[in-house]
């Protein structure tokens, strides 16, 4: 990873200039270093917790598997999660090519738990690029900072890819906000144990706006309605449904939301413009990179722990007699598919890193 950032990206020709004029090559490798360790020992051991327990749901809430709330608080006691947040938001404001290269060390460790924060810096990062200053100053420091967490809410039984076949309404009140009403699906982190509020990002289509995706607006509507000082108010009328099972990250809680079954839920138009679909498609591209770079970590965990194995195994240095195996051993194609699969690894690190 330090090859990648200070031989293949230049990294150091950015450090210690503009915004990054407090950071320094040593300051970045430590940081590399730390959050190989703190994956190592924090959230790595809780994979198989995570994987053996999976979510459950007691008195309508979702329930993390046990060590999680433990692992969120040092997560974000630590800062890794907003290490290049913009201070005014309580970040370290650091390139964010590190933080991709942080979330690649823990999102290894363990993808189920890191998807939580990882949807809440999205959402974060949609009110702080989009919204008005109110909603900033509201959000933005309390998501990035874990104190709240955050969603994305696309997904319908009847709209999946086609996003414009989406049903949820809202309608305007008095005040400016918008009640809204429907049902979404699985929604990363819909509901979780780990956060003081959870602030769901919505789409929903504006009554009298036209059809398909043009229609659309997206939508804050928090768990619980926020007070205008930053405390927590009344309940938001979001109902958990149920936790669906998506393979492999059952320490993640995939749920179904009922937006507004006894018609109190009210959300806020991000940046306070009814026609902002266009925001949604921005972030979606962004978030499809954060999917793929935990695919590609994923991918790697098998080829790691194999080689981990072998290494260990008490034979490991032994020559090997059987006809067949020296075979193949000494088959170049074979080892040529595992070189160039390792090579497929680091180019896709590295596709990763320029995204950003």
């Amino acid at each position: 990873m330090n090859f990648l950032l200070f031989e293949q990206f230049k990294l150091g020709e950015l450090l210690g200039t503009g915004p990054f004029e407090a950071w320094g090559e040593e300051e970045v490798r430590s940081s590399v270093s730390e959050a190989y360790r703190f994956a190592r020992e924090v959230i790595g051991p809780l994979n198989a917790t995570g994987d053996a327990q999976g979510c459950r749901i007691e008195n309508g809430r979702v329930i993390t598997p046990e060590g999680f709330k433990n692992a969120w608080t040092k997560l974000y006691e630590g800062g890794w999660k907003s290490i290049a947040v913009d201070p005014e938001w309580g970040g370290a404001g650091a390139p964010h090519t590190l933080q991709i290269v942080i979330e690649e060390l823990m999102s290894g460790a363990n993808t189920a738990f890191m998807m939580y924060s990882g949807l809440t810096f999205g959402a974060a990062e949609v009110i702080e690029h989009f919204g008005t200053d109110e909603q900033k100053k509201l959000y933005c420091e309390k998501m990035f900072g874990g104190t709240w967490g955050g969603t994305m809410c696309l997904t319908e039984p009847q709209a999946g890819s086609d996003v414009g076949a989406s049903r949820t309404t809202a309608s305007k009140n008095p005040d400016g906000s918008y009640t809204i009403r429907g049902t979404k699906i699985y929604i990363s982190g819909g509901d979780h144990d780990l956060a003081e509020n959870i602030v769901h990002l919505v789409l929903a289509r504006v009554d009298g706006a036209p059809a398909g995706t043009k229609g659309l607006t997206l939508f804050i509507v928090p768990r619980i309605k926020p007070n205008a000082d930053g405390s927590l108010g009344e309940f938001n009328d979001v109902l958990l449904g149920n936790i669906e099972h998506k393979m492999g990250i059952n320490g993640s809680a995939t749920c179904v939301l009922n937006f507004g079954e006894a018609g109190t839920c009210v959300g806020w138009p991000v940046g306070g413009d009814a026609k902002v679909i266009s925001i949604h498609r921005r972030r979606t591209h962004k978030q499809h990179v954060f999917y793929a770079r935990f695919v590609d970590v994923r991918d790697q965990l098998p080829d790691f722990v194999a080689e981990i194995f072998g290494i260990f195994r008490s034979h490991f240095w032994r020559n090997i007699d059987h006809e067949r195996c020296r075979t193949l051993e000494k088959t170049r194609d074979i080892a040529r598919n595992f070189f160039f699969t390792k090579l497929d690894q680091i180019r896709l690190n590295a596709a990763g890193f320029k995204c950003f």
